[in-house]
């Protein structure tokens, strides 16, 4: 084994995430660490698009949800993937432009940059 390079992103120091997500990865433990802030519940992570399959709560009940995991939104699009079969993109950065959301529009993007600056989280 060789000793590697470390790269860390911004210091934020959120519950047990020293620096902020610099790769999907990152993006997929933050998630998990934000998910009851989120009214959200996970049934299946894959590794097949979308990444995961989860519940979130309306007020009526728990609705199944499919989510996308990226590092910054405009990944959906350069990776091809279908709008029709997601619901949510989770991302550490939300860069798409308004026409680029026109593109996507039905999929909700929850940014998590944002969400833990949320003083109610």
């Amino acid at each position: 084994m060789t000793k590697e390079d470390s790269i860390v992103g911004e210091l934020i120091n959120f519950r047990g995430l020293v620096y902020s997500p610099i790769n999907e990865q990152g993006v997929v433990f933050l998630f998990g660490r934000l998910l009851e802030d989120l009214n959200m519940y996970i049934e299946e992570v894959r590794t097949k698009y979308p990444d995961c399959i989860a519940r979130r709560y309306t007020g009526k009940g728990w609705k199944k949800v499919y989510v996308e995991f990226e590092y910054q939104s405009s990944n959906f699009l350069l990776h091809g993937h279908d709008p029709k079969e997601c619901d949510i993109i989770i991302c550490w950065e939300d860069d798409l432009t308004p026409e680029q959301k026109k593109e996507i529009e039905g999929v909700e993007i929850i940014e998590l940059k944002s969400e833990i600056k949320n003083p109610s989280i």
